[in-house]
């Protein structure tokens, strides 16, 4: 597992872990030249899809499965998610660090959002749907 204060020292630098497979528990850092941003105060959400959400089939928690959004984004065939990483952003999540965001339709979480959230930025790392 890799120290939180070393992971969070590491995002504050630009940097993350990613593993090397999801059968290797070794990771390296990378440090992305370019970085998507989305600033919220100019975020447009679709009409199509806020009538969608409206809809009242469809509600979004906090939080409320971490454990379950992290396992299920690592769930693909090639992966960079390993247990090495699933255990440090578990740590980072029970110390206040890490969150996930579930999105669920009828009550059945059918995606998912994990990241890193500290200096008041949101550091998104993995989804699934």
């Amino acid at each position: 597992m890799i120290p939180f204060q070393d992971l969070l020292a590491a995002y504050s630098q630009g940097l993350f872990p990613m593993g090397q497979s999801d059968h290797d528990t070794r990771f390296d850092w990378f440090r992305p030249t370019n970085r998507g941003i989305l600033p919220l105060d100019v975020f447009h959400i679709p009409r199509r899809l806020r009538r969608r959400v409206r809809s009242g089939h469809y509600t979004a928690s906090l939080n409320s499965d971490f454990n379950f959004v992290i396992q299920n984004c690592a769930r693909r065939e090639d992966t960079w998610i390993n247990r090495t990483i699933i255990n440090s952003y578990l740590n980072l999540h029970r110390r206040g660090f890490a969150h996930s965001i579930e999105s669920r339709e009828d009550g059945r979480i059918i995606g998912g959002l994990y990241g890193v959230a500290f200096g008041g930025v949101f550091f998104g790392e993995s989804m699934f749907s």
